[in-house]
């Protein structure tokens, strides 16, 4: 550029024509620069993004994830990672340009403004390498100053090398754009060899054949998140209103006695869909399931069913839990208003989260309902397989008007937290009416009679009951049956066996049986759940029940410090008189009488000494000691997940 020609911001001042200086070489003015650097950077990472994803897994096996396995799968990912980092870069380079603006930084060659490149850059690479990628792959303790200096160093030497780099681009545009593509290039290369690497991990699917017979009913499958069993109209509870769930049982058949595989979201509804123990599916809140097991889902679409899942909750994504197995259209978004960005929490509309815009951990009932009625106006003339997951009773509480406020000063009972059973009660009411919109547009679409309705829970919620030393308070952490004892309904296609109450106990494990043995459809032999059809449908009387099974990963302490814990598997055997709870690794025992005891509030394993041997012996037959954990299993969380599970309670503390 002419010495007699400075350049300000996006304007020239010059003593001669700007024409005669302005070559296809020329240097960006600071606008220029910064978005044209700012967009160039998130689009960079935004490949970079896509490339740790799907190599993280083959790096890691702490780290497992739920990714696009299919070439329109790995395009729609990219192309969401590519728009949202960009977007991101943009923002990022608007905001220095405004800083540049403010203290008056002009663009030249050797001038301030190239302080704000490293700026830029190291922003980027700080956000998305320093935050994210080492905070998955350390396996250290993240409190540690082991972690924090590793941090340090790294993002250290991250913004250097981002710094060099934009100094050797931005001085030759034209150099820059080649080495720019040349990066590209390379990305693209390890998208490729990370795509093809994740899909060689992935189990090679055996087809299931279908069964013969026909033509079947629908199924809707409704999952009311953190429902314990007594705080249903039906079930007992004297004054909380849940007039449809009241309705389905009266027209329906309702069990007892049932028994959630886990205190928390992601196990206990991988257990409900798979028919098998979280000790075998191995998923937690943060973790998906194993990809190998057979789904519910996996079995009605090979038998011609259109399968379809809305769900509501950080907990149930699919990224996170594996629980879209099976289901053609799986709809996780936890922004009310889009669809978008859905497949992966690390650059799920990530842009929002980091300037704290948007921090959904959960979306409203009324949502999942919507999006659920949608679909059913546009849907196949197939027979449906639909999941309906509501989050609303998880705390935090709170529902909408008019039944916010609904049953302010009802407990007046005098026991605990009675401020926040109330607003339980509320959303418990609140669910209940969405659950009716569903049912009330399948009757006014001539439907109901033809589709077979099953609802429960995947755990219940505790409100300071004690047992023994412990209080226990939310969910996540104990397996007593505040938590483990959930509602199960199931309203048959006409209403047929209306009313009927089934007293054997049962499981959330036995609900994959069932549903196929009322379709007559076989179970796969991974199912370990009984077949309650027979029950059900009134062709045989109840059986004597059989012991259930919980199962939950907790911490204990260890040392004087906080930071000294361990991880140990903990596991309850409950028979409809008695409740085992036992830890393996440290011997810890309780035995509970649920006859003069049913709120667990002190063991008597002293007294049963004898029957010691035989409890530890069922808690053992589903439990294998070399595949206990030492280290929290959810550890390797990427950032955005762990406050979006924080936000819900979970990720530890006793009061989970």
């Amino acid at each position: 550029m002419s010495e007699h020609a400075t350049e300000t911001g996006g304007g020239v001042e010059s003593g001669a024509p700007a024409a005669e200086h302005a070559t296809p070489t020329s240097p960006p003015g600071l606008a220029g620069l910064l978005l044209g650097g700012g967009l160039v950077t998130g689009l960079l990472v935004g490949m970079t993004e896509v490339v740790w994803s799907y190599l993280l897994p083959r790096i890691s096996s702490q780290w497992q994830a739920v990714l696009p396995a299919d070439l329109p799968g790995l395009g729609a990912f990219l192309l969401a990672a590519l728009v949202t980092d960009g977007t991101l870069g943009l923002l990022l380079g608007l905001l220095l340009l405004g800083v540049a603006r403010l203290l008056r930084i002009r663009r030249t060659a050797r001038g301030p403004g190239w302080l704000l490149t490293p700026l830029l850059a190291g922003g980027m690479c700080y956000l998305y390498v320093g935050w994210i990628v080492l905070f998955v792959l350390l396996p250290v303790d993240r409190r540690t100053l082991t972690y924090q200096a590793i941090v340090f160093v790294g993002v250290t030497l991250l913004v250097t090398a981002a710094w060099l780099l934009s100094r050797t681009i931005l001085a030759n545009p034209r150099r820059g754009r080649w080495i720019a593509a040349a990066l590209a290039a390379g990305l693209g290369l390890l998208v490729a060899v990370g795509f093809a690497a994740y899909r060689a991990s992935l189990p090679t699917e055996t087809p299931l054949a279908p069964t013969p017979g026909g033509p079947r009913p629908n199924v809707l499958l409704i999952t009311l998140d953190t429902l314990r069993a007594d705080y249903v109209g039906c079930y007992g509870h004297p004054w909380i209103e849940t007039p449809t769930l009241d309705r389905l049982a009266g027209e329906g058949v309702r069990f007892s006695q049932t028994v959630a595989q886990a205190p928390s979201t992601t196990p206990s509804h991988c257990s409900l869909m798979t028919s098998v123990y979280p000790f075998v599916h191995e998923a937690h809140n943060g973790k998906p399931m194993r990809p190998e097991l057979v789904t519910l889902a996996d079995v009605l679409a090979a038998n011609g069913y259109e399968t379809v899942a809305f769900t509501s909750a950080t907990t149930t994504r699919s990224i996170n839990s594996g629980l879209n197995r099976g289901f053609e259209r799986y709809v996780d978004s936890l922004v009310p208003w889009s669809e978008l960005f859905s497949r992966d929490e690390f650059q799920h509309l990530i842009f929002f989260y980091a300037l704290g815009i948007v921090q959904h951990s959960q979306i409203p009932g009324g949502v999942v309902t919507d999006r659920a009625l949608r679909w059913f106006g546009q849907r196949s003339e197939r027979p449906f397989f639909a999941w309906l997951h509501y989050f609303d009773p998880h705390d935090p509480y709170g529902s909408p008007p008019p039944f916010r406020g609904k049953y302010t000063g009802r407990c007046d009972d005098g026991l605990p937290l009675a401020a926040q059973r109330e607003r339980y009660a509320e959303d418990i009411s609140y669910v209940d009416n969405e659950v009716g919109r569903v049912i009330a547009a399948l009757e006014a679409a001539g439907e109901l009679d033809n589709t077979l309705v099953l609802v429960t829970s995947d755990h219940g919620e505790a409100f300071g009951e004690r047992h023994g030393a412990i209080v226990e308070k939310k969910h996540g952490r104990w397996l007593y049956d505040t938590t483990q004892l959930v509602p199960w309904i199931v309203r048959m296609p006409a209403g047929d066996g209306a009313g009927r109450s089934i007293a054997t106990q049962a499981e959330l494990v036995d609900v994959p049986p069932t549903v196929l043995g009322l379709l007559e459809i076989p179970s796969p032999d991974s199912f370990i759940g009984t077949d309650f059809a027979p029950q059900v449908s009134g062709r045989a009387a109840d059986t004597p029940s059989r012991a259930a099974y919980a199962f939950n990963v907790i911490d204990i302490q260890t040392g004087d410090s906080e930071r000294d814990v361990s991880f140990v598997q903990q596991i309850a055997v409950r028979e409809p008189d008695w409740k085992f709870i036992t830890i393996p690794r440290t011997q810890a025992n309780s035995l509970f009488d649920l006859r003069t005891d049913p709120g667990e509030t002190r063991s008597v394993i002293g007294a049963n000494l004898a029957a010691l041997e035989k409890w530890k012996r069922l808690a053992l037959e589903h439990y294998d000691p070399t595949r206990d954990v030492n280290l929290d299993p959810r550890q390797r969380v990427a950032p955005s997940l762990v406050r979006q599970l924080q936000s819900l309670g979970y990720l530890g503390g006793d009061d989970e």
